[in-house]
């Protein structure tokens, strides 16, 4: 087994031999033991390094193993990077959802006894609105929050009924949000790292919203650009209006979505057509006036076959402006 690993180890990362040779001393030991071993990984979403750290491959080899008698508890929320890793054979998966509410219910009023400004009836509808409306999703509670903490006018009961239902619909409200002067900057973002089947850069994903590498531009320029840049560009601003749909590993610069439930609000499935924009918006019911916006960005797979058409290797973008959208 020693042998093995080391060939497999042999071109890999100092984090990847680190996992390999974890996971030889730990199959030794199990083997050893002449017992069934469990293993219990808890909160698995909330390991921001786990692939940098080649800790997801090493549970699939360990899941796999037939050195020792291994039985393996993951709990997790359902991430891009993780789906994957639970959809084989091996693997029962158990979903508990639908059993959240108790905690859903708790971790609201946590959040909600910290607002101030609102009295104990106020906290006590909101907390009730809020429980109905977030379903079994801790991240609306987190998006609700911070809509919450922006100045409002009573009756509060108003504001709660405007509140979106479900979390797609909160992060359609959270992007509608966005100052326009940064939503082309962020739809950037999102159309790449939605659609395009591979880790990007903040830089790279920059680099296509900012169009250096379209003709015109001359490859000294370029390269001038390039070697000024010794931080990742636009950090600030990302936090800023990307929080709710981005995860950045700040070392490395690969962005990614938060949850994959940002896929589900912005790509539309194939099979389905939808109008998305619904007469009922286009006029505010209390003042009469047109609302600034009356449909929702959705994105395609279609795009995302444009997306990897014109996707570059990181020597070599020439990124055009009709191959993004």
């Amino acid at each position: 087994m020693k042998g093995r690993s080391a060939q497999n180890a042999s071109d890999k990362s100092p984090e990847s031999l680190a996992a390999y040779a974890f996971e030889e001393a730990f199959l030794a030991i199990a083997a050893t033991l002449k017992k069934q071993v469990y293993i219990v990984i808890d909160a698995l979403d909330e390991c921001d390094d786990r692939q940098e750290q080649g800790f997801l491959s090493l549970i699939k080899r360990l899941v796999k193993s037939a050195a020792a008698v291994l039985k393996i508890l993951i709990c997790s929320r359902r991430e891009v990077d993780i789906n994957p890793l639970l959809e084989v054979d091996e693997v029962i998966r158990i979903r508990v959802e639908d059993k959240n509410g108790p905690d859903v219910e708790r971790f609201t009023n946590n959040h909600l006894i910290k607002l101030a400004g609102w009295t104990k009836s106020e906290r006590a509808l909101a907390l009730e609105r809020i429980v109905k409306k977030a379903g079994p999703w801790f991240k609306y509670v987190d998006l609700v929050i911070d809509i919450l903490r922006q100045p409002f006018q009573r009756p509060v009961s108003k504001r709660l009924d405007e509140l979106p239902q479900g979390l797609t619909d909160m992060y359609v409200e959270v992007f509608h949000q966005i100052d326009p002067s940064y939503r082309r900057f962020m739809e950037t973002f999102l159309t790449w790292v939605i659609l395009l089947p591979k880790a990007l850069t903040v830089t790279e994903i920059v680099d296509a919203y900012s169009e250096i590498y379209s003709k015109g531009n001359q490859e000294e320029d370029i390269a001038e650009l390039a070697s000024a840049q010794n931080e990742i560009p636009y950090k600030d601003q990302i936090v800023k209006v990307g929080a709710a749909f981005l995860k950045v590993d700040w070392n490395t610069g690969i962005v990614d979505v938060s949850h994959e439930t940002v896929k589900e609000a912005f790509l539309k499935r194939d099979n389905i057509t939808t109008n998305e924009t619904r007469d009922e918006t286009l006029v505010c019911p209390t003042c009469g006036l047109p609302k600034v916006h009356n449909s929702r960005w959705t994105l395609t797979r279609k795009q995302g076959h444009l997306v990897s058409i014109g996707y570059p290797c990181t020597d070599h973008r020439k990124l055009n402006k009709d191959s993004v959208y």
